[in-house]
């Protein structure tokens, strides 16, 4: 359980650094002990577990709570897709989150995909930029660089309200 860590840069003995989750300190350690799956990028180790997605900054040697503006899913894999952001799969769908912004966007049975259940480190990108996620109905494929955010969507528009009586029964406005 936990972290660990080897430092090759040092000469002679290796030098083994574990971290772990411990109650009394949570700002300085591991969020959570039981890890799903880990992406590098740059700075930064992106951690996925049955919690939702943490961050360790090499710089500070911190880690870093990513989920305070989803819910917490349980990340089954991740994959980088240009220098800044990261998709990764859940049991609930798929995500991407932007490294540089910080902002999430969930990908779920809502944007089409089928509800599918991802399973965990079945995720892959091959030399085009294609990412694929398998669950147990099929595979997900997708090119990152294609998909564009809706940033007006549409207005929604009150046409009609109905009234409920005390026995739940729709009453007649009109």
């Amino acid at each position: 359980q936990g972290l660990s860590r080897v430092d090759l840069n040092r000469t002679g003995d290796l030098l083994f650094e574990n971290f772990s989750h411990d109650p009394n300190d949570p700002e300085n350690s591991l969020p959570f002990n039981q890890l799903t799956v880990l992406k590098e990028m740059g700075d930064h180790l992106y951690i996925g577990s049955r919690r939702g997605l943490f961050a360790f900054n090499y710089k500070s040697q911190q880690f870093k709570d990513l989920n305070q503006s989803i819910s917490r899913y349980r990340i089954t894999s991740l994959e980088q897709s240009g220098a800044t952001k990261l998709w990764g799969s859940t049991k609930k769908g798929l995500f991407s989150y932007n490294t540089k912004t910080e902002k999430f966007h969930l990908f779920d049975s809502h944007e089409e995909l089928g509800g599918f259940i991802y399973e965990s480190g079945a995720s892959s990108k091959d030399k085009s930029g294609s990412l694929y996620f398998a669950s147990k109905w099929g595979i997900t494929k997708f090119r990152p660089a294609l998909i564009k955010t809706n940033t007006n969507p549409a207005p929604v528009v009150i046409t009609e309200v109905k009234k409920l009586s005390p026995k739940k029964e729709f009453i007649s406005t009109a």
